[in-house]
């Protein structure tokens, strides 16, 4: 789903739709393979999804003041779970209830409940891991 397509599910999305900054936790954080995957391995442990990106994001916004959007706003928090919502359904993943985010990872801003997914549903998409060949070998 594009970021356009996203902020179409919902009206309290529509503040989001002009931030940059928005559009790039969604696009390179949220919906990026590596992290969708991870996720959906988080889910299958039983683990809030979110707890995969909540340090980038985290960082993301640090190192970037002014971006718009504020993570101690709950309304911004909800759209983020919204996002990993959006990320998950393709890979079959829905929610199933809710857990507390890992106190020992640090979070600032994403340390209460997050949702947890399970596969329930047909997937347009798989999850794969794999290993490929270290670019940097040490010898």
């Amino acid at each position: 789903m594009t970021f356009e397509e996203f902020i179409k599910t919902s009206n309290t999305l529509a503040p989001m739709a002009n931030l940059p900054a928005a559009r790039h936790i969604y696009e390179n954080i949220i919906c990026r393979p590596d992290v969708v995957g991870w996720m959906a391995i988080a889910s299958e442990l039983k683990m809030p999804a979110l707890a995969v990106c909540a340090g980038e994001i985290e960082q993301y916004c640090d190192s970037h003041p002014g971006c718009g959007v504020d993570l101690r706003s709950d309304l911004t928090r909800k759209s983020i779970g919204r996002m990993v919502r959006a990320a998950l359904e393709p890979v079959g993943y829905l929610p199933a209830g809710k857990k507390n985010m890992p106190k020992e990872l640090g979070f600032r801003y994403f340390c209460g409940v997050a949702k947890r997914y399970e596969k329930q549903a047909s997937a347009q998409f798989t999850v794969k891991v794999s290993l490929e060949p270290a670019q940097n070998q040490v010898r």
